[in-house]
């Protein structure tokens, strides 16, 4: 291996166990903040976000029922959602899993890793969890270049209201993945359906 190559790697392992530190001091006290953090908000997310009180908590509340609502599988989107982190490079998210109710990963862990590679030839994946995860990285690389075919074959397999729910979520992943980055969150072990019981 060449002196170069060698020192690409130690960079990429570095940045692997590089891991990232509130850059923010802790939210100052509010009873909207406590209330999320009594239903299992990670309270990292929560001291850094919770300056901004009224447009955090109203993110929150819109990200679970997006997450875990609607006309989209909870476990295709939690799919993108892991492309997503990949690609973003986020501590917070690679190291954070989507739950329901009863506190179950939507989206087995025999699974994560693959769909953070983006490895479409998994056996495990279904149809739609595997065209979830084209369209999070062509979101993510060049949502202008997708040709008008490869749509069409999208539209055959998602409904036109599953393709837009699915864009918004994935358009959510890359924008706060990148704003977690920023303000150095680090991954929790699940993130708490909307209904989950108060711990």
């Amino acid at each position: 291996m060449s002196t170069t190559a060698t020192a690409t790697s130690r960079t990429q392992a570095e940045r692997a166990c590089r891991i990232p530190s509130p850059r923010l001091p802790t939210a100052p006290p509010d009873d909207r903040l406590s209330t999320l953090r009594s239903k299992g908000a990670n309270p990292m997310l929560v001291n850094s976000l919770g300056h901004a009180v009224e447009p955090f908590v109203g993110w929150y509340q819109y990200f679970g029922q997006l997450i875990h609502y609607g006309a989209v599988r909870p476990d295709v989107k939690e799919a993108a959602r892991l492309r997503i982190a990949a690609l973003n490079d986020c501590h917070f998210c690679l190291h954070t899993r989507a739950s329901d109710r009863a506190g179950k990963q939507i989206l087995d862990e025999t699974l994560a890793e693959p769909a953070q590679q983006g490895a479409l030839d998994h056996p495990g994946f279904d149809e739609q969890q595997r065209v979830a995860l084209v369209i999070a990285e062509q979101m993510f690389r060049d949502p202008g270049s997708l040709a008008d075919e490869t749509l069409g074959e999208i539209r055959g397999i998602f409904s036109d209201e599953q393709f837009v729910e699915l864009g918004l979520a994935i358009a959510q992943y890359i924008g706060m993945g990148r704003l977690f980055k920023l303000v150095g969150l680090t991954g929790t072990i699940v993130i708490p359906h909307p209904q989950a019981e108060p711990a």
